[in-house]
């Protein structure tokens, strides 16, 4: 952005307005379809270099043309057309910038126009939940006598692994196997259930 500044700067202080002879249409065309010939590689170069896309880009100098096609500015360019294209094209730049900010502005929603939805379960998903945790605790009754006791230490006490080793003299990895067990047979059930 301070590249576009500086150059921003350079050109108001370089370009000098020119009144050449220009008068028919014909001739502006040809002007036009010149311009444009000489100069839209750079101009999108320019663009591109200081974080513009190649469509932007393209956008930008089709509506720096087209303004100039409509004005009645165009022999002032004459003298010194990159200069002039250039302001043009930081010009239109900078009002692009200016309405997608209005058009942001613009686009909030009144509060009265907003749906809140409330991020509470509904009474259907907190009946899903009661019947889930019902089979579930089914299906911890359902397990061998041994392997409830673990998970039971383990999900409902919160013991670690090493802990429920040490007070059932089972190894580490009979206490990861037993609780795999038992949340594959809950698992098992919920599925079952469904």
């Amino acid at each position: 952005m301070e590249y576009i500044q500086s150059t921003t700067n350079f050109l108001e202080r370089r370009c000098i307005p020119i009144r050449n002879s220009c008068k028919d249409n014909e001739g502006q065309h040809k002007i036009l379809d010149n311009l444009y010939r000489k100069n839209h590689s750079f101009l999108s170069l320019f663009l591109q270099r200081n974080g513009i896309t190649k469509n932007d880009a393209d956008d930008i100098i089709q509506d720096v043309f087209t303004r100039l096609s409509k004005s009645k500015s165009i022999e002032n360019c004459a003298q010194h057309p990159r200069a002039y294209l250039l302001k043009a094209t930081m010009n239109s730049v900078k009002d692009n910038y200016r309405r997608q900010t209005v058009r942001r502005l613009n686009s909030h929603d009144k509060i009265e126009n907003l749906e809140i939805t409330s991020h509470e379960p509904s009474a259907e998903d907190h009946l899903i939940w009661k019947q889930n945790l019902a089979i579930v605790y089914l299906a911890i009754s359902q397990l061998s006598p041994k392997c409830r006791e673990i998970f039971e230490m383990h999900r409902f006490s919160n013991y670690s692994y090493k802990e429920i080793g040490k007070k059932t003299g089972l190894s580490h990895r009979t206490v990861e196997n037993y609780i795999n067990e038992a949340l594959k047979y809950c698992r098992k059930s919920l599925l079952k259930n469904e």
